[in-house]
């Protein structure tokens, strides 16, 4: 088994850098063709990009266990000279697994975008869609029903009508029926939010009979584990605002917004305390320069950006 100790080498900064690279580009050609450059530039980073592979079976079982960055620290060395290091290895733990998952995503997906990059498409039968940064989504349409699966991110639907084959979005558990409609779904890592732009859905969780419907100008959040929320208004505009490239947020949960600026940005961007990661904020966020929003929003809540590497940051 990889010890998290054993990673601590230029070359193992290198493979952590080209591992989020490459799940985070995982269309660019030119990259994989400067990754296979890397790898035969020298048999040691083979190596440790081999060994950085073998830490993710490991670092579920090691995040679960690690709660928050709360490992106890000797007096000597200073802790400035130690930080940096327990706080990388402790994120590789907390996140290279995810990427991992996101890299077989892709495989399985119809289509993709990349960081910081919308897409916009017809599906087979012409309902416009719109894809958010950092999404996957998979088509499994039938003579019965035209269902889409969002495998990752955000996805704008305009449904068109079809009385004879209802229009499916499948994410996290559960099911969004369009009832002749244009409506939002946001799959986040804590829970799946669906907003509706015109008409109405019905929301139900695939193990429960719990049904709800949604009309214009309301939404929902879901999750296996709480189930799906009270519907609760909703600003259209609001939440179609990333179509343009902005972020629209109001009293949401700290988290879940960097996860959205995250998907502009590469690499992993980490909430690195418990107070944060409990703090409610509202504002917009101009995502045409994603790094100065980033900083923006750090200024604004008076967060420390703690960057480690070009695929590594830290909010404290």
């Amino acid at each position: 088994m990889t010890d998290l100790a054993d990673l601590t080498g230029n070359a193992e900064e290198e493979a952590i850098d080209w591992l989020l690279k490459l799940r985070d580009r995982p269309n660019d050609e030119e990259l994989k063709k400067d990754f296979d450059a890397w790898l035969a530039k020298d048999q040691s980073n083979a190596k440790a990009y081999e060994r950085v592979r073998c830490l993710v079976g490991d670092a579920k079982r090691l995040s679960a266990a690690q709660s928050d960055f709360g490992f106890p620290l000797p007096s000597k060395p200073p802790l400035k000279t130690v930080l940096p290091s327990i706080i990388v290895m402790t994120g590789i733990a907390a996140g290279l697994y995810l990427y991992m998952s996101d890299a077989l995503i892709n495989l399985r997906a119809d289509h993709v975008t990349d960081v910081a990059q919308r897409a916009s498409f017809r599906a087979p039968d012409g309902s416009n869609l719109l894809l958010n940064a950092d999404s996957a989504i998979a088509f499994q349409f039938s003579q019965h029903e035209r269902r889409v699966i969002l495998m990752r991110g955000e996805m704008l639907v305009d449904v068109t009508p079809d009385p004879t084959r209802p229009f499916v979005v499948e994410a996290d558990g559960a099911t969004v029926t369009a009832l002749g409609t244009a409506f939002d779904v946001n799959m986040l890592e804590s829970e799946t939010r669906v907003a509706v732009i015109r008409h109405s859905v019905a929301v139900r969780l695939n193990d429960e009979h719990q049904v709800k419907v949604v009309k214009e100008n309301e939404g929902v959040n879901f999750a296996s584990a709480s189930g799906i929320s009270e519907t609760f208004p909703v600003d259209s505009k609001s939440v179609t605002e990333w179509e343009s490239g902005r972020l629209v947020f109001d009293e949401q949960p700290l988290p879940d917004v960097i996860e959205t600026v995250g998907r502009y940005l590469p690499g992993k961007i980490l909430v690195a305390n418990r107070e944060l990661r409990s703090k409610m904020v509202s504002g917009t966020l101009d995502m045409s320069d994603p790094h100065k929003a980033l900083q923006s929003f750090a200024k604004a809540f008076d967060i420390k950006l703690l960057k480690l590497t070009p695929y590594l940051t830290i909010l404290r």
